[in-house]
């Protein structure tokens, strides 16, 4: 556009102000012409956006190779926009899709449709991009809301290590059962946390948060670390949200689904627990057209049947170099470390190798790389000294995470014994608590011991 300065009804300036305002500047490139050759004038025009300045008088084949000149540069700028754009959706792309695989490995043990993680993405972003525009507080970008809706498929990926009995048991939970499902927020908190190369990267650090925290409740009664309130990381609070509205309206192996109106009505009814008050308005907001967002994007998700097929792959063992750098346990594991360990030792120290070599996919090799980096934990030695430092918080937080570890590797006789500390620790009974510590730590060193002598660890 060759723009003048000086019009009959509004000047130029106006021009580039109102050109400004409706988005167009950056895709019409504009030449201003005028008598005026202050620099004023001239540094106005370039701050407005203009992207030359000629001056009266000029000579018309100077303006014509100015004008080309533009053009040109414009054209360039779009296509190296359109090259990154495109290197960018690659990127994005095959980000999504391994995460994709992976979250739908864990749906797949756990039953699923393979809807699930769908759902909560695009429920995450419906509601991030509602909170945005009801609340200046959280003042997030476009890529912000696309990075939390895309960490969000990580939530559940610490049940990958909760047994199958209990992850898909058609009945209500017994309370150890319970106490071993919870454990998958921090183990999986714990993956993601061993992933040391990529602490520093945004999308980690929202799939840590909302991995650890997405069954945390605003009244502060959830887990793992009873957050309350606004200490619960918005991620996570949204995901949250998501994550039960989902399970509600979900057929799953122990319940039939809800419907739209009757989720809505128990997450907003306090029926599952209390939630962000402002969060519980957006879902409000967004509930007219959530339902039809589930259904038109739901079987047109980009790449699913290629992640469908390389996820069974995966699963069935077959073909794995079709995900790369892919490989087996059994490969990274040397026979030796199977050959000695004594199964039946361990069941002598109370340890359920049954159970657990089961939960492993009857991978031996597996289970004792497990067990032998549960030698190297040190997580006990750091309840030993809380207690002895009468560290309440920080023994609360060894003991638990040490019942966890216990549960999943089926060593039953500690996980007995700090399931009951942590109930102790968080009824204030805390000299009960720490009464406990020469009877766990007699039961933990005769662990040790002889998982050591059974796995050759010095």
């Amino acid at each position: 556009m060759l723009l003048d300065v000086v019009m009959p009804e509004t000047d130029g300036y106006d021009v580039l102000v109102q050109m400004n305002s409706l988005g167009i500047i950056e895709d019409v490139p504009v030449i201003m012409i005028s008598a005026e050759s202050a620099p004023g004038f001239i540094t106005k025009a370039y701050d407005l956006g203009a992207a030359d300045y000629v001056s009266r008088p000029f000579e018309s084949t100077v303006v014509q190779r100015r004008v080309k000149n533009t053009i040109a540069l414009y054209a360039k700028q779009r296509k190296l926009l359109d090259i990154v754009a495109d290197q960018i959706y690659e990127k994005e792309k095959n980000s999504n899709m391994m995460i994709s695989i992976l979250s739908h490995i864990v749906e797949f043990r756990n039953g699923e449709s393979g809807t699930h993680t769908i759902h909560i993405n695009i429920i995450t972003e419906l509601l991030l991009k509602q909170l945005v525009k009801k609340d200046k507080r959280y003042a997030m970008s476009t890529s912000d809301i696309r990075l939390i809706s895309t960490a969000s498929s990580l939530h559940d990926i610490g049940k990958i290590a909760i047994p199958d009995e209990i992850l898909n048991k058609p009945g209500r939970f017994t309370p150890k059962e319970y106490e071993i499902m919870k454990t998958h927020s921090e183990i999986g908190a714990a993956m993601l946390k061993n992933l040391t190369e990529y602490q520093d990267e945004p999308l980690l650090k929202a799939s840590y948060e909302i991995c650890r925290w997405h069954h945390e409740r605003y009244d502060g009664k959830g887990y793992p670390d009873g957050l309350k309130g606004d200490e619960i990381p918005i991620s996570a609070q949204v995901v949250s949200i998501a994550d039960v509205y989902d399970a509600l309206t979900s057929e799953r192996c122990y319940k039939k689904a809800y419907s739209h109106e009757k989720a809505i009505e128990m997450i907003c009814g306090g029926e599952c627990g209390t939630f962000n008050p402002l969060l519980l308005e957006c879902l409000l907001d967004v509930s007219g057209k959530l339902e039809k967002e589930l259904q038109a994007n739901s079987p047109g998700i980009k790449n699913k049947r290629e992640i469908r097929e390389m996820t069974d792959d995966i699963l069935n063992g077959s073909d794995l170099s079709a995900v790369g750098t892919i490989k087996t346990v059994k490969e990274d594991v040397s026979a030796k470390e199977t050959k000695n360990m004594e199964l039946s030792s361990l069941k002598q120290i109370g340890i359920n190798t049954d159970s657990a070599i089961e939960r492993f996919m009857g991978n031996e090799a597996l289970y004792a790389k497990m067990l032998k980096k549960f030698l190297s934990e040190p997580t006990f030695a750091k309840l030993t000294a809380a207690v002895a430092e009468s560290n309440g918080q920080a023994a609360l937080e060894a003991s638990h995470t040490l019942k966890g570890v216990c549960g999943n590797l089926s060593i039953e006789s500690l996980f007995d014994l700090f399931a009951e500390q942590v109930v102790l620790m968080r009824a204030d009974k805390w000299d009960e608590a720490y009464a406990m510590m020469p009877e766990i730590t007699e039961k933990y060193n005769l662990v040790t011991d002889t998982l050591k002598s059974c796995l050759n660890v010095q």
